[in-house]
């Protein structure tokens, strides 16, 4: 978008960027800390396992397991947010948006 494209917008305009952009944003930071706590999990399993790998310390690890699973899922999720939001604020600026 060139500088007389944006002295073009409206005052309204500008603040829906504004707020797409921070819609955005928080998407993409929410999709971040999904990562970290993934991450940090697996780290966590690898260490544990690293320690000790019996039958009861797999066993003792489900718990574990299953906080990652859950966090991969909500990653996922918010991920799923994140691209339909590009898709949509593309769709926008390109003019082809319903109701926008």
């Amino acid at each position: 978008m060139t500088d007389k494209d944006m002295r073009k917008m409206t005052n309204d305009q500008i603040d829906a960027a504004k707020a797409d952009f921070d819609a955005l944003d928080k998407q993409m930071r929410e999709v971040g800390g999904d990562a970290n706590d993934l991450t940090a999990l697996l780290q966590d399993l690898k260490k544990y396992f690293a320690s000790s790998f019996s039958p009861d310390s797999i066993k003792t690890s489900q718990p574990m397991i299953q906080k990652a699973t859950a966090a991969a899922q909500e990653m996922l999720k918010d991920t799923d947010a994140l691209r339909d939001s590009i898709n949509k604020s593309k769709k926008k600026v390109k003019g082809t948006a319903s109701g926008a």
